[in-house]
Order: structure tokens, then C-alpha cells, then sequence
């Protein structure tokens, strides 16, 4: 029978907001001290989206501002006889 596996919960912390918070650290005790922050219910996670909202999400940013093609492809287009609109 096999053992089961550990669970955990992976947790994206934005930088800025952990410099913010109170306590004297180190380099080296960086580590121990964000356990005890998470520990207290002191950090909260990043919104991370799924795939599919994420994908959803860089469709309705394209289409307020297009994507904008650089020199070196505009270039080969029109070197192919093929220009850009």
C-alpha cells in the first residue's frame, strides 16, 4: 500500500508587502521568520489565476492595445514583399 502524499498549499506572497511588515531580520533568517509570519495568518497569497481565466484575461488586454510588431519582423515582411497595413 503505498504512503500517502504530503499536502501543501503553495503561497505567492508580493515582496513589497513582506518588507512592509514589522521585525528585525537578516538574509539569513529570512526563512525562519516568513514560516513564523505565515504560522500567524500574517501573509496573504497573490491572485493567481487559472489557465483559462489567464488565457481570457491576454485576450482582453490585446484588444484594448494590440500587441506592436517590431522593426526586425516589419523588415523581413516587406524584404518577402509582403508590407505591413
Amino acid at each position: 500500500m503505498l504512503a500517502p502524499e504530503p499536502s501543501f498549499e503553495l503561497l505567492f506572497v508580493n515582496a513589497q508587502y513582506v518588507k512592509n511588515l514589522p521585525g528585525r531580520r537578516t538574509d539569513i533568517t529570512d526563512a525562519p521568520w516568513l514560516a513564523s509570519l505565515l504560522e500567524c495568518g500574517l501573509l496573504r497569497g497573490s491572485f493567481v489565476p487559472d489557465p483559462a481565466m489567464s488565457r481570457l484575461r491576454d485576450l482582453t488586454r490585446y484588444r484594448k492595445s494590440p500587441p506592436r510588431i517590431g522593426v526586425e519582423p516589419a523588415l523581413i515582411l516587406s524584404a518577402a514583399g509582403a508590407g505591413l497595413a
